[in-house]
């Protein structure tokens, strides 16, 4: 094997180990091109220009990648779309629940004030028919607020 095959070999071993993850010599996390695989392959700065079928692959990936970027992206801004509806859906529905609690709190003042109402006119009701029909009111000590 020539040099030249050498250092083609070690540069496509080197672009393997970056697209699986498992570098030797750079971050994993690092950005595919075409300086990391030179420096994963332990070679110089230009020195993978000299390949051009190294390059091309090193460009088709890149672009793949990319594109799955962009894809990503769209599935994160999809994601924090929903996040901000969930989160404002959160929040009518606790500005719901509290309505509903002071409702339900002007609910139950309202039936009082209608039974206290409903009795008022029930002991009205009463003395008019005494009154009526001649007979004698008798007033109860209870009631002395109300008539």
């Amino acid at each position: 094997m020539s040099k030249s095959q050498i250092t083609q070999a070690e540069l496509a071993a080197a672009l393997q180990r970056i697209l699986s993850g498992k570098t030797t010599r750079i971050s994993p996390e690092r950005r595919l091109s075409v300086k990391a695989v030179e420096e994963e392959a332990g070679l110089g700065n230009g020195s993978a220009y000299y390949y051009q079928n190294i390059i091309s692959d090193i460009k088709k990936f890149t672009k793949k990648h990319h594109q799955n970027t962009i894809i990503d992206n769209n599935h994160i801004d999809k994601i924090t779309s929903l996040r901000l509806k969930l989160k404002n859906e959160q929040r009518l529905k606790e500005q719901y629940r509290a309505d509903l609690i002071k409702m339900k709190k002007c609910l139950v003042l309202m039936s009082s004030q209608h039974n206290k109402l409903s009795i008022i006119i029930q002991q009205y009701k009463d003395k008019i028919f005494h009154l009526e029909s001649g007979m004698p009111y008798i007033h109860h000590s209870d009631d002395d607020n109300n008539i």
